[in-house]
């Protein structure tokens, strides 16, 4: 895992506001936000008792799948990873679009 993602993840679960390269950490009120040039991937939802979600917000790419994979590392809830240009996550099931909550 890179240093970047590393402490990006940090921030974004101690509510932490940064930019570290091409992502950025917003606290806005009770929701904090990961964002990956410009793109929200990882949120948390105050309505849902503070649960995060995760998003690949249209763009499967390496580096959205590994600032993903360690929010998901974090919270010990599985990994993605892809086989013949497809995201699975889980137990093999295929990765979907739009918001999943995670924890």
């Amino acid at each position: 895992m890179r240093k970047v993602t590393r402490e990006a993840v940090r921030c974004f679960m101690y509510d932490e506001k940064k930019t570290i390269g091409n992502t950025t950490i917003l606290v806005e009120g009770q929701v904090t936000k990961m964002l990956l040039h410009g793109n929200c991937i990882a949120r948390t939802n105050p309505d849902k008792g503070g649960r995060i979600e995760i998003s690949d917000a249209g763009w499967r790419t390496n580096t959205t799948k590994e600032r993903l994979n360690a929010i998901l590392d974090y919270c010990k809830v599985g990994r993605i990873y892809q086989k013949d240009f497809t995201w699975y996550w889980k137990g093999g099931e295929q990765f979907p679009d739009g918001w999943i909550t995670v924890k």
